[in-house]
């Protein structure tokens, strides 16, 4: 997908001329990267199934947990493709060129004229979380902790929290300063993060509703650390005030409702 976009401009002519095909083939090489992404989500608590029999020379297992070391592989995969993505000088060079097909039909495919990039990137980033935080998914990974013999090395649902929080709030944190893309992938995140503490949904294991309390919490003081930060510009101000406000609304109510 990457090579397809470092050389469409440069290497791809369309024989009649028409930007479109420039603009289907771009959105093919990010279905592409989309393919990718959903494959490799599928290894964190993960889980192989082979259908054995009692007797059989196979010595593998029925289920196969997949290992702690790929899921981590996984997951720094997902940082470095999903959630630290960023469209490149290539795409800018693109973008004034990508043109809707406003064929058969003059209203076109409906959408908007220029390419929705915030909302193509946030939609695959969304997909992702929501993976990683379905209460399916969340069970799974709780249940895996028990085929695992004491000792032995496992990913478990606090390293999968740790993991996230730290692709997408670290760096915003250290520095006070975040981009469009961070704001909107941040502000996603603690959606999620909140919706887990407000309802305590009960197909969700208590341990993800006690880190994601937890990480709110942590997330309200990196914003409030985020806003003494020099320098740090007009909209990363509203958008750690925003999330320092709503942090603090989520606590609080949440207190309420325990009482």
């Amino acid at each position: 997908a990457k090579e397809i976009w470092k050389n469409l401009g440069n290497v791809f002519v369309p024989d009649d001329g028409r930007y479109q095909k420039l603009r289907r083939i771009w959105q093919r090489g990010f279905g592409m990267h989309l393919g990718g992404v959903h494959t490799v989500v599928k290894f964190i608590g993960g889980i192989a199934h082979t259908r054995l029999h009692m007797g059989d020379t196979d010595k593998k297992m029925p289920f196969e947990p997949v290992s702690a070391d790929k899921q981590r592989e996984a997951m720094k995969f997902l940082k470095d493709n999903v959630f630290d993505f960023r469209y490149d000088e290539t795409v800018s060079e693109l973008a004034n060129k990508m043109l809707p097909n406003r064929m058969p039909r003059f209203e076109g495919d409906g959408g908007p004229l220029n390419m929705a990039f915030h909302n193509m990137l946030l939609s695959t980033q969304a997909n992702v979380l929501n993976y990683l935080y379905n209460p399916v998914l969340l069970t799974r990974m709780s249940d895996l902790e028990v085929h695992h013999k004491e000792g032995q090395d496992y990913f478990g649902i606090k390293e999968m929290f740790g993991a996230v929080y730290n692709a997408i709030w670290e760096d915003a944190g250290s520095t006070g300063r975040t981009d469009s893309f961070s704001r909107a992938l941040q502000r996603r995140h603690f959606e999620v993060l909140s919706g887990f503490v407000l309802a305590s949904p009960p197909d969700v294991p208590v341990d993800a509703i006690t880190l994601a309390r937890k990480e709110i919490d942590e997330i309200s003081k990196l914003a409030i650390d985020a806003l003494k930060k020099e320098g740090i510009d007009e909209y990363s101000n509203a958008h750690f005030e925003d999330i320092r406000v709503r942090s603090e609304a989520v606590l609080k109510a949440q207190i309420e409702l325990s009482k």
